[in-house]
């Protein structure tokens, strides 16, 4: 069990570091001492058992005091990200039916009326207190709202199971991680990949480092991995796109773990990265937050980079300890073995079920011919001869152009051939007559729009030719990290909406 973990760590290492937070180091008897507050303030709050408390999720010891507080005291956290909009945090508040909030700060940027804020920097100091809750079978860890077709947005439980899984499986495929690492952890916390860079090395006794959110795309990145000691890197692939012009500059031999998930991962920049990290074991994860941070792993091996690798796209592997991945057709038969299908995963890191949501759940989840319970990913995958799944874009990024069925990940593959250190962005949407098209994002000068485009017509059929081209100073990032589509399909239909 998780907590269990957590409190044989705070015991062994209490005079180590668990965070290194805007350059300051938190032992883990300080963070033992915090989370044991935020436990007796919600237990003298004498809320029922299992119930949902939120977090506002900022990056400083109260806040990871505050979500292992609230685990302690037999209760779900459900992350607040205060700098969304109000609407969507009291949309979140409303359907996880919280009624408790801590915070770290006195006056967070979210409605608090009705609801029971907890000041935690202001609770009074309490004796550790590390017993572990009597939690039923099915209780839950954590709540994550992740973006809704309808607007609003949708939760996902994971329950204490499905998160011990999780932690076994990582355990099971990765390096050796001790008290002597140091992690690195850039993730807003309503991430759910924060949870395994978080996570992971608090259970194992090592200090998590974390970077400023406003610092991510800059130099402070390589200051923390080189100043600070940093042996365990998990990143989004395009972290390293904005790492990239400093690699001739980057020298990290300490690194023993860099590992990636969220994106696609390409083969080109990861094999440069690799020489900065020499003894590092590289990896390239895959996994919905149905299904508890990562499913599919891939250890990067460069003798065989190029058979691993489609469109430009290192492969996602295979299923991880205790998972399956099933892929079917529009049906949900299972397709041939090197057919395109969509993903579907079980096992035991599977959610219980989208959070009071019956209609998403009968959408997502069937029972499949072996009588087992998937979960559609909505991700379609190839496998190789070998087993391994090669991701080849969503559902919803497949487009109908003129009757053609056409993969956004195909464009951006002819169009990196021009621009192969840019980072790059194919984004459909509707014109202003209702019909699809695809709009090019890229991060370059005019001339390099030039070269793309001429590209890009030499080595696509017409119909699959970008009807534009922009050039950005930066692709937008959403709150992840990755590239905001949303945001760059608005930006589309300004920049090809009728003039006059």
């Amino acid at each position: 069990m998780m907590l269990d973990q957590i409190a044989r760590a705070c015991r062994s290492f209490a005079d180590r570091p668990a965070f290194l937070i805007a350059g300051v180091e938190h032992r883990y008897d300080a963070f033992a001492r915090k989370l044991s507050a935020a436990r007796r303030a919600l237990d003298e709050r004498a809320l029922p058992p299992g119930a949902n408390v939120g977090i506002v999720a900022l990056d400083d010891l109260d806040t990871y005091a505050a979500i292992f507080g609230t685990l302690f005291a037999g209760h779900a956290f459900v992350p607040l990200n205060p700098t969304l909009p109000p609407e969507r945090n009291a949309s979140v508040v409303s359907q996880a039916g919280i009624t408790t909030v801590l915070s770290s700060v006195a006056e967070p940027s979210l409605d608090t009326d009705g609801l029971s804020l907890i000041h935690t920097p202001a609770l009074p100091e309490a004796e550790i207190d590390l017993s572990l809750p009597a939690l039923a079978p099915d209780a839950l860890a954590y709540i994550l709202f992740t973006s809704g077709s309808t607007g609003a947005p949708k939760g996902v439980p994971i329950s204490h199971a499905n998160l011990s899984a999780f932690l076994s499986s990582f355990f099971d495929c990765t390096c050796e991680l001790t008290e002597r690492d140091r992690v690195l952890q850039m993730f807003e916390l309503t991430f759910d990949f924060s949870i395994a860079t978080y996570m992971t090395p608090l259970v194992r006794g090592a200090c998590v480092c974390t970077v400023p959110r406003e610092a991510i795309k800059y130099t402070a990145v390589i200051e923390l991995l080189e100043d600070h000691g940093v042996t365990i890197a998990p990143m989004v692939p395009s972290i390293l796109s904005y790492l990239r012009p400093y690699f001739d500059e980057i020298s990290l031999p300490g690194l023993r773990h860099a590992y990636f998930c969220g994106e696609a991962l390409h083969e080109d920049v990861v094999r440069e990265f690799s020489a900065c990290v020499p003894n590092a074991l590289i990896q390239n994860f895959y996994g919905p937050t149905e299904a508890t941070v990562f499913s599919l792993v891939y250890d990067w091996d460069p003798a065989k980079s190029e058979a691993k690798t489609r469109n430009g796209v290192v492969c996602i592997g295979k299923p991880m300890a205790g998972m399956d991945a099933l892929r079917v057709d529009e049906t949900l038969a299972p397709v041939e073995a090197g057919a395109r299908g969509e993903i579907c995963l079980c096992g035991p890191q599977v959610t219980p079920g989208y959070w009071r949501n019956p209609e998403k759940n009968a959408e997502c989840f069937f029972t499949g011919p072996d009588g087992v319970r998937y979960y559609r990913t909505g991700d379609v995958a190839e496998a190789d001869a070998d087993g391994d799944l090669h991701f080849c874009g969503r559902i919803d990024h497949q487009v109908q152009i003129q009757g053609y069925r056409v993969e956004l990940s195909e464009i951006e593959f002819h169009a990196r051939a021009a621009a192969p250190k840019l980072n790059l962005c194919a984004v459909a949407f509707e014109n202003h007559i209702g019909n699809a098209q695809v709009h090019l994002f890229l991060e370059g000068d005019d001339a390099t729009v030039e070269a793309v485009s001429a590209h890009v017509a030499r080595a696509l059929p017409a119909y699959m030719v970008p009807t534009g081209i922009t050039p950005l100073a930066a692709l937008p990032l959403n709150p992840s990290g990755k590239v905001d589509r949303v945001a760059l399909a608005a930006l589309a239909r300004q920049e090809m909406a009728p003039r006059g």
